[in-house]
């Protein structure tokens, strides 16, 4: 027992130690500038606007940590790419778009990437229709056949 405490005694005289230093050291140090703490986000919704002119497109979605409906602002510059979509020109209301973005200086959500979203279409009716056996006869549907030795 002894020896635990004399162990954490150690390491805590060590670990204050380290943080008087770290903090006699930072004053020396120039700050850098915290542009966007949590790395580069990601949102996914509908286009509400989109202003070529200021270079902007608002987006409305799902904040699913409460539940509801949101709308953001996001900046386009020369270094955000596109796929699916040529420029921000030929985005359209209602059109389904993923961002990752990111802030930048002021505050400013700058788009990175913007990927125009296409809703895939669905099988034609006829090809899913059933066998006539199934809708006319069930009974008349073929039944595997077991082989006897």
């Amino acid at each position: 027992m002894r020896i635990v405490i004399i162990i954490t005694s150690i390491l805590s005289v060590m670990l204050l130690g380290q943080v008087t230093l770290s903090a006699q050291e930072a004053p020396n140090q120039p700050a850098a500038p915290v542009v966007n703490a949590e790395g580069p986000q990601w949102v996914w919704g509908e286009v509400v606007s989109v202003d070529p002119a200021a270079k902007v497109i608002k987006v409305k979605y799902l904040d699913y940590e409460t539940d509801t409906e949101k709308e953001m602002d996001l900046k386009v510059n020369e270094a955000t790419t596109f796929e699916g979509v040529g420029s921000l020109e030929e985005i359209k209301l209602q059109d389904m778009v993923s961002i990752d973005w990111a802030l930048g200086p002021g505050g400013v959500s700058l788009a990175q990437t913007i990927s125009r979203e296409s809703i895939e279409e669905a099988p034609a009716a006829d090809n899913m229709a059933a066998p006539a056996y199934e809708m006319d006869n069930p009974a008349a549907a073929p039944v595997p056949v077991e082989k006897q030795p």
